[in-house]
Order: C-alpha cells, then sequence, then structure tokens
C-alpha cells in the first residue's frame, strides 16, 4: 500500500517563483504556438533565422524563464565554435 501524499504549502501571501507569471504552458502547447509562429513568420518572407528567433522568444514569454536569461543564453551559444563552423562553411563556399 503507498504512503498518502503529502501536499507543499506556502505561508500565506507567498507564492513559488514559477507560479508568478501565471499558470506556464505546457510543454506541447508551447512547440505548437512556436511551430505555428515559424511558419506564419516563413510564409510572410521573414528570413529563416528571424522566424526561429521571434518563434522562441514569443513562446518562452508564455514560461516561467525571465527574459533577461533567455538573452543571456542566446549569447552564451554564439561561443560555441561547433556551431558556428556550420554558417563559416557556407561563407567560405559562396
Amino acid at each position: 500500500m503507498a504512503a498518502p501524499r503529502r501536499e507543499l504549502r506556502l505561508p500565506e501571501g507567498q507564492r513559488s517563483a514559477s507560479r508568478k507569471r501565471g499558470d506556464p504552458m505546457s510543454g506541447g502547447a508551447i512547440l505548437v504556438l512556436m511551430g505555428i509562429l515559424f511558419l506564419v513568420f516563413g510564409y510572410m518572407g521573414v528570413p529563416v533565422s528571424f522566424a526561429l528567433i521571434a518563434g522562441v522568444l514569443v513562446a518562452t514569454s508564455f514560461t516561467p524563464i525571465s527574459m533577461q536569461s533567455m538573452i543571456g543564453q542566446l549569447f552564451h551559444g554564439i561561443d560555441s565554435e561547433a556551431l558556428l563552423a556550420v554558417p563559416f562553411f557556407l561563407l567560405v563556399g559562396e
């Protein structure tokens, strides 16, 4: 027989950090939103890189992750030499 589950309750007036901005969307709903935004921006003629960035930034506004953290991770990813090899390879071929 399983033990009864206990719920953690916060004192009155305090909310958890993930609930401050409202209930976050589920992971599947965020992926669908990103895909729809990518397709809409693609049909409008927006370049692929900007369409991807716009979809990600709009979708992350529905998550408990702060925008400052998201921008910091975006610039931190630029330092990856493996990720930079592909665009530089394409530039050399032109």
